[in-house]
């Protein structure tokens, strides 16, 4: 129906060396039932193949001294039987252009998760390769973990002025994830502690005389609550951006840019398994761009 109503059935096939053929089907649906309205919807079911090093890689997490002075090792393997990571997305938005300069997006969803891949701890036994002779701790990727994720993503944007537009975003994301096979919560735990509940950004831009352009980003990034295995606990922050620029000939830019301006330094991610952590400090740059 031109102009009314979209109809998209899809599909993406691929053959790869460890989990042989694979189909991943995509089927949309958009609506539009007023001038000024929008609705649509989604079913995919993407897949995430094995890599190399899922399959093959051996390294060595952490070395110790153990029991009696034994060298100890947490070495993680690869599982050549390793299959692929399924979700099922389910999706469903909504846009409504209150008038010309004002507009309102709503967009949920639904992901169905199988197949995970975590990694398992196994009985320990004594290596000699590398030596010296050690006693190994193996932790070795399996399919284990499943779960579901819900979430809710706002976005709004304003032509207030015709040199200042405003827009702003929220994101709510709910995670209920767990190990199917062994019930092993640090597997859990780590995938539920690298993602914030809540997110929040406001942006405005600003056309200047003298083609001039002044741009303001603000973010806030909710709690990430961290595990007692591999992430420390992060609190939420606000980070401000802002940046001029001065466009000549049309094709000629000069920009100043400062980042994370409310604050010296914060921290966005926090690993006990990485050295150090992201601690993002306030910064300045200048840039210059020109369009063939």
């Amino acid at each position: 129906m031109p102009n009314r109503l979209r109809v998209m059935l899809g599909t993406r096939l691929e053959h790869d060396p460890y989990t042989g053929f694979n189909v991943q089907p995509d089927f949309r649906v958009f609506w539009s039932p007023t001038k000024n309205q929008s609705i649509w919807g989604a079913v995919s079911r993407p897949e995430r193949t094995p890599s190399r090093a899922d399959i093959g890689v051996r390294f060595i997490l952490s070395a110790f001294p153990g029991p009696g002075g034994i060298p100890t090792a947490v070495t993680s393997y690869g599982n050549p039987g390793l299959d692929n990571e399924h979700v099922v997305s389910f999706q469903m938005g909504y846009r409504f252009q209150l008038r010309d300069s004002l507009s309102l997006d709503i967009t949920a969803y639904h992901s169905r998760y199988s197949q995970l891949s975590t990694a398992e701890p196994q009985a320990p036994f004594i290596e000699t390769d590398p030596m010296p002779p050690h006693l190994s701790i193996p932790v070795v990727s399996a399919n284990a973990m499943g779960g579901t994720t819900d979430g809710v993503e706002l976005e709004s944007s304003w032509q207030v002025k015709n040199w200042w537009k405003v827009a702003g975003g929220y994101t709510w994301l709910h995670m209920d994830i767990h190990d199917q096979v062994t019930g092993n919560p640090s597997n859990v735990a780590y995938v539920q502690s690298t993602n914030p509940q809540h997110q929040v950004n406001f942006r405005s831009y600003v056309n200047l005389p003298k083609n001039l352009q002044w741009d303001t980003m603000m973010y806030y990034v909710g709690l990430l609550p961290g595990n007692l295995v591999s992430t420390y606990a992060v609190a939420s922050y606000t980070r401000l951006d802002t940046r001029v620029a001065w466009r000549f000939k049309e094709r000629g830019e000069v920009s100043f840019t400062g980042q994370n301006l409310l604050q010296p330094r914060h921290i966005e991610f926090a690993s006990s398994q990485v050295s150090g952590s992201s601690l993002v400090k306030r910064s300045f740059y200048v840039g210059f761009s020109w369009h063939f």
